[in-house]
């Protein structure tokens, strides 16, 4: 019983923290793009987007993929179709960056997709936030 409770309250903190645990990450991808570590940015950029939606959904990173992903953005209350459609969209140029054989190369372009991923998070806070008070 009290294994099921904290494991509860865990699931209840990372739900809560999600955002700010993004947007950490994303602010070391920041760095590694001035860095010109573009590899390790789109990286971090990744997984800000799947610990995101991992611990809003409260499921784990690794459940988080191509296939997986409607679904669980489904999970998430107050989700949208074209906010699913957009983070969607999102997630795959993020994995085109990272899992093409050239690997990423434009600064610009992965300065970008951080900056959109940015803009995501928040518009999926203010929904879930909305969401909340209705």
């Amino acid at each position: 019983m009290k294994r099921e409770k904290i494991a509860k309250n865990e699931g209840l903190f990372k739900m809560r923290r999600a955002r700010v645990s993004a947007l950490e990450i994303l602010e070391r991808a920041k760095l590694q793009i001035e860095r010109n570590n573009p590899a390790e940015a789109v990286n971090a950029v990744y997984r800000a987007l799947t610990g995101y939606v991992a611990d809003k959904a409260r499921r784990s990173p690794q459940e988080i993929t191509g296939k997986t992903l409607s679904s669980i953005l489904n999970l998430i209350p107050g989700m949208t179709p074209d906010v699913i459609e957009d983070f969607i969209s999102l997630f795959n140029t993020c994995m085109m960056l990272k899992f093409s054989t050239e690997g990423p190369e434009d600064e610009q372009h992965i300065h970008d997709l951080r900056n959109r991923s940015v803009v995501m998070i928040n518009q999926i806070e203010g929904l879930v936030t909305k969401n909340n008070r209705t």
